[in-house]
């Protein structure tokens, strides 16, 4: 969500030029966007890196731009109305994402597709939040 700010620091001036500011939900999470990238993603100037996070949230922010931006590596973005796991997992090979990160919801879905399907060759590093129990990894 953008915020739209008028800042009239002297009304001599005339008009009064706006100033956006980012305005982002989080679930309590806070790192520094380089360390995330460089760290935790694994990204290299190389790269394409791919986090799905909706762009309300901070993870947007420092999860898949920010951190692996300065981190030099390229930056994969997929618009989606709602997510498919198997809209999503041809694009591994098709784009070259070498590393990607997702919310453990997201690898549920991931998981119960026919993942020997997919090419994966490019695939260099995958993270994800801890999952909140072992059953992300049951497939039923």
């Amino acid at each position: 969500m953008s915020i739209v700010v008028s800042v009239c620091p002297n009304p001599s001036y005339g008009s009064c030029p706006e100033t956006r500011a980012n305005v982002s939900l989080t679930s309590g999470g806070i790192a520094s966007p380089i360390m995330t990238a460089r760290h935790w993603h694994k990204v290299n100037p190389d790269g394409l890196h791919f986090t799905v996070a909706d762009t309300g949230w901070g993870k947007a922010l420092w999860g898949k731009i920010y951190g692996q931006w300065l981190c030099e590596a390229g930056v994969f973005t997929y618009d989606f109305e709602r997510f498919h796991a198997a809209d999503i997992l041809p694009m591994f090979k098709q784009y070259g994402i070498t590393t990607f990160c997702a919310p453990p919801t997201i690898f549920r879905f991931l998981v119960k597709e026919e993942l020997s399907s997919y090419d994966f060759s490019t695939l260099e590093h995958v993270t994800t939040a801890p999952p909140s129990s072992g059953s992300l990894w049951c497939r039923s």
